[in-house]
């Protein structure tokens, strides 16, 4: 790995476990995003909400340099379809994808050369 793809990995691990001792209260992906946004000004990290990357693609946080995406169900090959395209932006140079299916923990951890991970949070309260 480059050094940059370690840095970014770095951070986007450190990411993960932020996000990850926290526990989700949720009822629809709306109200999910609303607590990781909640954690994520809790954490310090500093973010933008619903970037648009282009005409079609809009991600749903982008802290730093790294995307974050939030899946409330849904199906593993959509969902790849998704991460795929929001990696070949060069502005997203590592992603973090927040999720309620356990399928989606399949997942590998580079992607493009990028770095991926996935936190899995349960299913809806």
């Amino acid at each position: 790995m480059t050094e940059k793809v370690l840095k970014v990995a770095m951070t986007l691990d450190e990411l993960y476990a932020g996000l990850g001792e926290y526990r989700y209260r949720f009822d629809s992906e709306a109200v999910l995003q609303g607590a990781i946004q909640a954690a994520l000004d809790a954490l310090g990290f500093p973010y933008q909400r619903e970037v648009r990357l282009d005409a079609k693609s809009r991600i749903d946080f982008l802290v730093g340099a790294i995307g974050l995406e939030v899946k409330v169900g849904g199906g593993l090959t959509p969902m790849l379809r998704q991460i795929h395209r929001y990696l070949a932006f060069p502005e997203v140079e590592g992603l973090l994808l927040v999720t309620t299916k356990s399928s989606h923990k399949r997942l590998v951890s580079m992607l493009q050369g990028k770095p991926v991970r996935v936190l899995h949070v349960g299913g809806w309260l």
